[in-house]
């Protein structure tokens, strides 16, 4: 097949992607895409560096992006609207304070 393109990343990121990787107070999501980006900078492709954190390709394209856009740091924000939803949809709260105010009176 053709070379493998590989990602790009200066001694002191790969020191902090590393660091994320190690520390035990990462969260799980954010290693997996601090590993993602590793593997592409080690030259790994990007089949097999989805294959070995268990990521679709997609996703490691996604995250490589990311990381070539933004640096570390980009790796650490979750895009708006991802994440857990609130338990309560914020119109049910809104109908309750109505009621609540409305038996108040």
């Amino acid at each position: 097949g053709r070379p493998i393109e590989r990602l790009e990343a200066s001694k002191e990121q790969q020191l902090e992607l590393e660091r994320l990787v190690r520390a035990s107070t990462t969260p799980q999501r954010i290693v997996r895409r601090a590993r993602i980006v590793l593997e592409r900078v080690r030259g790994r492709s990007q089949q097999a560096a989805g294959e070995e954190v268990g990521a679709s390709r997609p996703a490691v394209i996604r995250w490589e992006r990311r990381f070539a856009s933004g640096g570390v740091a980009a790796l650490l924000k979750d895009a708006p609207g991802r994440g857990a939803k609130p338990s309560i949809p914020e119109e049910t709260k809104a109908k309750a304070r109505e009621v609540r105010r409305t038996v108040r009176r």
